[in-house]
């Protein structure tokens, strides 16, 4: 079976936020980073922190996987799913509920 590229891109395009991000998230990647800002969230709430930035986590997580593997490995995180990662851990932590500040989503 071949891949029509036009098409497929066409329909990625089309897909919102919302979608690429349950898209991406069902990826050993995107299930790696859902577990480390979990993790990392959950470590500085043990410190005694009552709320940070998922921005701060998001870039760490980024930081420590280009310095382990390097530009090789293709590991990319797309920023605009950073309040979609937020609202997920919130939802499904909640310990974590109010750990991130959210604001209103600006596209659905």
């Amino acid at each position: 079976m071949s891949l029509d590229w036009p098409t497929l891109w066409d329909r990625r395009r089309r897909a919102t936020i919302q979608e690429r991000f349950e898209e991406w998230l069902s990826t050993a990647d995107g299930q790696h980073v859902y577990a480390e800002v979990i993790s990392r969230a959950n470590a500085l709430r043990a410190r005694g922190w009552t709320h940070f930035a998922i921005g701060a986590i998001w870039e760490s997580i980024r930081y420590d996987r280009s310095v382990a593997v390097g530009p090789e490995d293709g590991f990319k995180l797309n920023d605009h799913y950073r309040s979609r990662m937020a609202r997920r851990v919130i939802a499904d932590v909640p310990r974590l509920d109010g750990f991130f500040e959210l604001r209103e989503l600006r596209a659905r």
